[in-house]
């Protein structure tokens, strides 16, 4: 939220980063800031202000974009959509069967969710209407749960990795989680699984997303959230 500061009771919606700078008292004006993020965030209370978080504000637009970015893996449907606005046409079957190559049959496949909170249930009712067999790591969710839900639930991440052709990411980012997508994790990964992270990038240790992305152990990846700088230019990543 560069330029502007924190007055009165006020609402933030932005997923900037909110600065000790703009927040600290100036005067008897600031009292209270609500935060409507879907991902959790941490805060040093020393600013003597009330801070309110309410993440289910965003909760359905959270979930619609994760659905959205699972379908495209599975079919294409940003490669196919590149392909034709540049200008190129589709000429025989050899052809098509190489712009689908890699894209996958929706009903049947594998969801993987790790964290069953409120995103990560819209998630999975909107896969299970696609046709997904939903599996679901999350040590918090009540048992019995699974039942309700019509999902099944892995007893560790090891056995949700192996089992999911595509693994979406819905948990808050702690101390114990960061880094969960890394070296040795991947390994456990159903070889060219697709990967989803709407929820905080620092999930995901970089080089070795980029390294499995390049061996094929990722077979693609989509995120709608913030990122490292310049993490996908072609010197990184060695694709277009």
């Amino acid at each position: 939220m560069p330029g502007h500061s924190i007055r009165d009771n006020t609402i933030c919606t932005s997923t900037s980063n909110i600065s000790t700078r703009l927040v600290t008292p100036s005067s008897e004006r600031e009292k209270c800031i609500k935060i409507c993020l879907f991902h959790y965030l941490t805060f040093k209370i020393f600013i003597g202000i009330a801070i309110c978080h309410t993440p289910v504000e965003c909760v359905e637009e959270n979930a619609d974009s994760a659905i959205s970015l699972i379908l495209n893996l599975f079919r294409k449907t940003f490669s196919l959509c590149n392909f034709l606005q540049n200008g190129k046409k589709t000429l025989n079957i050899d052809q098509i069967s190489e712009l689908m190559n890699g894209s996958q049959r929706i009903r049947g496949s594998t969801l993987g969710i790790v964290g069953m909170g409120s995103v990560g249930i819209a998630v999975a009712l909107r896969a299970k209407s696609f046709g997904f067999r939903v599996l679901f790591y999350d040590n918090n969710l009540a048992l019995g749960m699974e039942n309700a839900l019509g999902m099944e639930r892995c007893s560790n991440l090891t056995e949700l990795f192996s089992q999911s052709d595509c693994l979406t990411l819905h948990c808050p980012l702690t101390t114990e989680n960061k880094h969960l997508i890394n070296l040795e994790t991947i390994k456990y990964l159903k070889f060219g699984a697709f990967l989803v992270n709407t929820t905080e990038f620092e999930l995901i240790e970089s080089n070795s997303l980029i390294s499995a992305l390049k061996s094929g152990n990722i077979r693609s990846f989509a995120m709608d959230c913030d990122q490292p700088k310049n993490i996908f230019e072609r010197e990184n990543y060695g694709k277009n």
